[in-house]
């Protein structure tokens, strides 16, 4: 497809800024003496500041630092042919979520892969959501604030049997004319679908009619909330579940 005519990637592919592509990574740290660290996972502790609460509540002085090196997850790795396909990435820097400074965000083009647990400072560009995102393990769901009605979307099943899941693709404006596009699901079922849907450019054609019938045109920048059916973290269904514009001279983000 023509980037002339893809409205997800002209922006960014006519840009000169420079390119990042992040890629998510899971938040591990190092527990014991040297010459016998155990690397610890803990679903919780997603970011510094949770490192430090989790470790204020600890007796055990042996937990030290974060891991030097980042782990990254399937739902980072698997969209990568898909982006090198659709996304210039010829001038391209690659980050791990947790190595983003601010720099990064007010001058890069910028594609966001991964988890909404491993945003880190990239959490900043959804402050200004109506979408709300609940991480609590068993409980996780996704809240819709639009129209003066709320709405409240539950994944159900377990990625390893039947299942649902949610992909949020955000698309906006940076601050010095840079072009910011995030990809974040709960599970890498609902990445994976996402990718699939955006390159195919017969989906890619639909998913602009939808825009026109909402908004009567296509936006240069938005919100998609994707719903995918799956079963075994294979996906079957996707469906477009929210749509939002934004606007261009005035995302509050960065207010």
């Amino acid at each position: 497809m023509s980037i002339r005519t893809d409205f997800i990637w002209y922006e960014f592919n006519a840009s000169t800024s420079p390119k990042t592509l992040i890629l998510a990574n899971d938040f591990f740290f190092l527990q014991g003496e040297a010459e016998n660290e155990t690397i610890i996972r803990r679903h919780g502790v997603n970011s510094y500041s949770d490192f430090e609460k989790f470790k204020s509540k600890q007796s055990d002085k042996e937990i030290k630092q974060v891991t030097p090196y980042p782990f990254f997850p399937i739902s980072s790795i698997s969209p990568l042919p898909v982006i090198f396909d659709k996304a210039d990435l010829r001038r391209c820097t690659l980050l791990s979520s947790s190595k983003v400074t601010l720099n990064d965000l007010l001058v890069n083009d910028i594609v966001f892969l991964g988890s909404f647990r491993n945003l880190y400072l990239l959490e900043r560009l959804l402050k200004d959501n109506y979408l709300t995102f609940n991480l609590v393990q068993n409980n996780i769901s996704v809240t819709i604030t639009a129209n003066d009605s709320t709405k409240t979307l539950k994944l159900l099943g377990t990625p390893d049997s039947e299942h649902s899941d949610f992909c949020f693709f955000r698309k906006l404006p940076g601050p010095r004319n840079n072009t910011i596009i995030l990809f974040m699901s709960f599970f890498d079922t609902g990445m994976r679908a996402t990718m699939n849907f955006i390159s195919d450019p017969n989906e890619v054609k639909g998913l602009e009619q939808v825009f026109v019938r909402q908004f009567g045109h296509v936006p240069k920048y938005f919100d998609v909330l994707f719903k995918v059916s799956g079963y075994s973290r294979t996906a079957f269904k996707i469906g477009v579940e929210h749509l939002h514009e934004i606007n261009p001279q005035k995302p509050q983000i960065w207010e």
